[in-house]
């Protein structure tokens, strides 16, 4: 279980991007579902979002748990099932900023652009390690947004892709509050 979750959280972490930036989108606020194709199960996040990505909540089911994670303040809090800040994963990616040393760091290569549906993507590749596991990954990206990912990693790929993608849409900023 506890490998299944840390493969999941790998597979979404090029997808939401890093609570660390200030612009990860190109957005003021919005709300967009993580569709994640692990092959035989397929989990749905819905993810709202705040001053440019600075501010996320992402809710999911995971084995009949609701799960819900806030990031606040450069921070990432587990909200439910239980209460407790979670480590900021070097994994993640800012490709709305990506600097020298994020590219050399994670091997990023820059690939032909690529239409997906109604987003013309930059494509990317890249290597990442994320707590000694090693994962290789290839991202389309829209205006900060992973339009999809293909992550592979301990001989399994999963794929995630984004639907329902509504921005600049009113959000309360309540919602990223944490609990007292």
């Amino acid at each position: 279980m506890k490998r299944l979750i840390l493969f999941i959280a790998m597979a979404l972490l090029p997808v939401i991007g890093s609570a660390q930036d200030k612009h990860v989108y190109s957005f003021e606020t919005g709300r967009y579902t993580i569709v994640t194709d692990m092959g035989m199960a397929k989990l749905s996040t819905v993810c709202t979002f705040a001053d440019y990505g600075a501010l996320k909540k992402l809710e999911m089911e995971v084995m009949g748990q609701t799960v819900v994670m806030v990031e606040n303040g450069g921070k990432r809090y587990l909200i439910s099932p239980s209460f407790k800040e979670m480590p900021n994963d070097e994994a993640e990616i800012n490709y709305n900023n990506l600097t020298p040393e994020v590219i050399e760091k994670y091997s990023i290569k820059k690939l032909d652009d690529e239409q997906v549906d109604e987003y013309k993507c930059e494509v990317y590749t890249f290597r990442t390690m994320s707590q000694g596991v090693e994962a290789d990954g290839k991202v389309w990206v829209w205006k900060g947004f992973t339009i999809k990912s293909e992550i592979s990693a301990m001989g399994t790929t999963v794929e995630t892709y984004i639907t329902d993608l509504k921005v600049d849409i009113p959000v309360d900023k309540s919602i990223f509050d944490l609990p007292k």
